[in-house]
């Protein structure tokens, strides 16, 4: 796509993905876009977060950004962790891709299929056979066109003592 560029995000891009993040959690109903206090502590976390995983090699941000603005407009999140071996898979890595997001004047442009084969090139390079991540309705159907099938994976969710204060 003309325009616009997908790269992995670095060092100075972590406001934009603070920004993005906290914009795909107001419109997912997990925050509120009027909670300046919520949004400070969360901004303060995520940022100490990426500052220290951001150039590591098993976290891959990247960016979409509007190349006549500068504007980050989009963004996805690779992380990629060691797995035992098993007869049917002996590869070590997998990936779990999370926070695809792309701001609503920017949709329906190709850019989160652009990102997400960003992700799934950068996943291949480092030996990863397999990735996961959890999908919207509004998402599903581009999911399921990169080849993304429903699986047996559950979850747990434990609460840690963080988040019960």
């Amino acid at each position: 796509m003309a325009g616009i560029e997908v790269r992995r995000a670095g060092r100075g891009d972590i406001a934009d993905v603070v920004r993005l993040r906290w914009e795909m959690c107001v419109e997912q109903g997990v925050a509120d876009a009027d909670d300046q206090e919520g949004y400070d502590r969360y901004a303060a976390a995520l940022h100490d977060f990426l500052e220290r995983w951001i150039d590591d090699v098993q976290c891959r941000v990247f960016v979409a950004v509007d190349e006549g603005s500068g504007k980050r407009v989009a963004m996805a999140a690779l992380w990629l962790w060691p797995v035992l071996p098993w007869p049917g898979g002996l590869a070590q890595w997998q990936g779990h891709v999370t926070s695809v997001y792309t701001i609503p004047g920017y949709r329906r442009r190709g850019i989160a299929r652009r990102l997400m084969g960003a992700v799934r090139d950068a996943a291949a390079a480092h030996g990863a056979t397999r990735l996961v991540l959890e999908t919207t309705p509004m998402s599903a159907p581009l999911y399921q066109d990169l080849g993304f099938v429903a699986s047996r994976i559950v979850e747990l969710r434990l609460d840690s003592a963080e988040d019960r204060d």
